[in-house]
């Protein structure tokens, strides 16, 4: 009776204290913000998994699979964890001069460029713009040329343009991209990119969504 009762205490100690370190590091690393820590925890916790999910993480932190008890588990590709999940997946460009503009965000999980959208300052008596736009992959401040756009629109101050190019080699969570632009009659003052997604929870079996965090059967 005495072990039985000391069995107890100790699971019950072991339970506060590990929930209390969980609670810690969710805290720290969030749930379903930053590394996405208490959500991966919540579903392995959750669906018994006895492979490891991929993670996915569209906000750049170190690999994830540190937060699995045991990373030398195999990896089970049916089972996809999405962390920080974008539903518009934009990419946003600082300017860097008058014609060259270079990414301020991650490119890491994309099938190419669905759209550009390019913001003009106001110019008095223009009826249209003729636009060209080098989309430049930078390797070690070497230029590696991906695609020429040339665009002639009618003039307004925002212009959103399909282009549905696929491409997987603006991808890179080290190497940036530059955009370079030649217009003959207008100022570009900002531009982005709206990103085909890698991955598209909608088009496979949602199993648990909270917030921008998904987990899905593929």
């Amino acid at each position: 009776m005495i072990l039985l009762v000391n069995l107890n205490i100790f699971k019950k100690t072991y339970d506060i204290s590990n929930n209390n370190i969980n609670n810690r590091l969710t805290q720290k690393y969030g749930f379903c913000t930053g590394e996405g820590y208490g959500f991966i925890k919540y579903i392995k916790n959750k669906y018994k998994l006895r492979k490891n999910p991929v993670i996915i993480n569209y906000v750049s932190y170190p690999s994830p699979y540190w937060m699995l008890e045991n990373t030398n588990i195999e990896l089970s590709k049916n089972d996809l964890i999405l962390i920080n999940y974008p539903n518009n997946y934009l990419i946003n460009f600082k300017k860097k001069n008058k014609n060259e503009f270079i990414n301020s965000d991650l490119v890491e999980y994309s099938t190419g460029i669905k759209r550009i959208n390019i913001i003009l300052e106001k110019v008095e008596n223009v009826e249209r713009v003729n636009i060209k736009i080098d989309i430049i992959k930078l390797f070690h401040n070497k230029e590696k040329l991906i695609k020429t756009f040339l665009f002639d629109e009618n003039f307004n101050n925002k212009i959103s343009i399909p282009v549905n190019f696929s491409t997987d080699q603006l991808n890179s969570r080290w190497e940036k991209i530059l955009i370079r632009t030649q217009n003959n009659n207008s100022i570009i003052s900002k531009i982005s990119l709206d990103m085909q997604n890698l991955y598209d929870p909608n088009l496979k079996k949602i199993i648990e969504n909270h917030g921008r965090c998904y987990y899905v059967k593929q």
